[in-house]
């Protein structure tokens, strides 16, 4: 089949942060990194942090003189920082989201605290002069909750709703590490905000999108890998996800996973490249957010640019509007795509 012209971005993301790529990462440690004059764990206590992703130990390293210790993981790295920190400041009928906020900042954790818990509950505290694993339990005891290490985060829960099992791998998308900060943003538009640092589709099943109507998120994480990102993100309004065909679903819990999707016929995506773009890179990211495979051929040169401004399009009419642009046609080969000079 031939044809002219895409599909684009899962939507604008309000007030989410670009992830730091695999250097910064490597810079990072397996929470966020804290700046040089950001308090951290006293070396009594255990191992100083190292990046979850740093130098790993080489043949000379894992053992005899001169051995270097393995970074810790990041449960290890929290519960140093519990062992070893101190918030020396009281806080006096403090709604408790701002607490942790102010927790969060001073030590330079990931800490979120689950949606079902009302964030304006005010509190008293005094943890001065307690190390933080000793303070929190005053804290959130008498509230009925407690925390937990899951998906790299200091969660914060009902003491009878644990969270669900963390995932032990998923997909990786376009960076390492990645960092969300939401403040009253409608989940819906966090989600789209990973898909498009990701460059890769997120799905909704109905029973999902009905669940999430309306629903806003608040949290700050930092270098998270993406299957615990998307996982922090979707617990937050109920949900789950699961991969299935290089997409991204979000269902919710139980849910059975819906059919396959065809990419041609059934995804819709919005792009806004209103500046012309290098068509390697347009088909990038069509590739991204769609998973089919779109090649350029020999016969258009690698510099020829075309805008592509798409809203809630198939895949080929995003093809068709590149074409138009750029002056080249399209043909499907199979499941991929191929771009010529006509």
């Amino acid at each position: 089949m031939e044809g002219r012209g895409g599909v684009g971005w899962a939507g604008a993301a309000a007030l989410v942060l670009a992830a730091a790529a695999v250097a910064r990462a490597q810079g990072e440690g397996p929470g966020p990194a804290p700046p040089d004059d950001a308090p951290r764990p006293a070396p009594a206590e255990g191992p100083a942090p190292a990046p979850a992703d740093g130098p790993k130990a080489g043949p000379a390293q894992e053992g005899g003189e001169g051995a270097t210790p393995a970074p810790p993981t990041p449960a290890e790295y929290i519960a140093q920082v519990l062992r070893a920190e101190r918030l020396e400041r009281a806080f006096a009928q403090v709604p408790l989201g701002e607490v942790l906020e102010a927790l969060q900042a001073a030590v330079w954790l990931n800490v979120v605290l689950d949606a079902t818990i009302d964030r304006s509950t005010p509190v008293d505290w005094d943890p001065r002069g307690r190390a933080l694993g000793e303070a929190l339990p005053l804290l959130l005891g008498p509230l009925g909750l407690t925390h937990a290490v899951w998906c790299d985060v200091l969660f914060v829960h009902a003491a009878d709703r644990p969270p669900p099992e963390a995932p032990a791998r998923g997909p990786r998308g376009a960076l390492e590490r990645y960092t969300l900060q939401h403040a009253v943003t409608p989940f819906a538009d966090a989600v789209d905000g990973l898909a498009h640092l990701a460059r890769l589709p997120i799905q909704w099943t109905d029973r999902a999108r009905a669940a999430a109507k309306g629903r806003t998120v608040t949290f700050r994480v930092r270098n998270l890998p993406l299957h615990m990102a998307l996982t922090v993100l979707a617990h937050q309004a109920g949900l789950t996800w699961s991969e299935r065909g290089g997409e991204l679903w979000l269902q919710a819990p139980g849910e059975r996973p819906p059919r396959p999707v065809d990419p041609w016929a059934e995804v819709r995506v919005s792009v806004r490249c209103r500046d012309p773009r290098p068509l390697p890179e347009l088909l990038a990211i069509l590739r991204g957010l769609t998973g089919v495979e779109l090649r350029l051929d020999p016969s258009v040169p690698p510099d020829r640019a075309a805008p592509l401004v798409v809203d809630h399009a198939p895949l080929p009419a995003a093809l068709d509007a590149i074409a138009d642009h750029a002056g080249v046609r399209w043909r499907r080969e199979g499941d991929a795509a191929v771009i010529f000079a006509p």
